[in-house]
């Protein structure tokens, strides 16, 4: 029964979170110190996770192509086109995107961006941060 209970509890707790950013759990038990040491080293992981630059080259090499291959939405039949990244400093990670239209990239894109970025950057249990701004 117990193993059920926990099924229901992480499914609940994905629930309230929600999809946006994959936060890690961990189960532990004070009372019998299980899993504490678990927790230090997730804590730890996390820590790092969040404290991680991305050199630009990097970036921009990994991820321009997946997005010239999935461009965002037309806007008004104008093609909206992701130019450069770079990451900036911030409490959480965050992209400074540089595009054709700022104003007229969709939440939609946005998430995708979002995901294309921690598949291949991870930054488990962060939220990411985009910023998008008129290239010159």
């Amino acid at each position: 029964n117990q193993p059920h209970l926990l099924l229901h509890f992480q499914q609940a707790l994905q629930l309230r979170l929600g999809n946006a950013h994959p936060y890690p759990v961990v189960t532990l038990s004070a009372l019998h110190k299980k899993r504490i040491y678990q927790l230090l080293r997730l804590i730890q992981e996390t820590l790092s996770e969040g404290k991680k630059i991305i050199p630009t080259r990097l970036l921009n090499e990994t991820l321009l192509p997946v997005f010239k291959n999935q461009p965002p939405p037309t806007h008004r039949g104008k093609r909206v086109r992701i130019k450069f990244l770079t990451q900036v400093p911030g409490n959480v990670p965050t992209f400074l995107c540089f595009t054709n239209a700022p104003d007229h990239v969709k939440s939609s894109y946005i998430r995708f961006m979002e995901r294309k970025i921690r598949e291949h950057f991870s930054f488990r249990g962060w939220p990411i941060k985009l910023v998008f701004k008129k290239s010159e």
